[in-house]
């Protein structure tokens, strides 16, 4: 995934890159997948309204990212 993962990125830009994102973003309790705000919240306002760490939540966003990247490239 070439897309850099940062507090202001974009939740609607991660999950056009990779669909998958959707059970991680449910594991954290993102359930705003089928509101309107999805296409204009960043990830640090995202885990500000649910009471989540931003460092904590990037680290396993991207961890769980190259983990979707390995199995697609096998």
């Amino acid at each position: 995934m070439e897309l850099k993962i940062t507090p202001k990125t974009y939740l609607k830009d991660i999950l056009n890159k990779c669909p998958e994102v959707k059970e991680f973003f449910k594991r954290y309790g993102l359930k705003c997948l089928t509101c309107k705000g999805i296409k204009q919240e960043i990830i640090r306002e995202a885990c500000h309204m649910h009471g989540i760490k931003v460092d904590k939540f990037i680290k396993d966003l991207k961890r769980f990212l190259r983990e979707i990247d390995a199995k697609s490239n096998k």
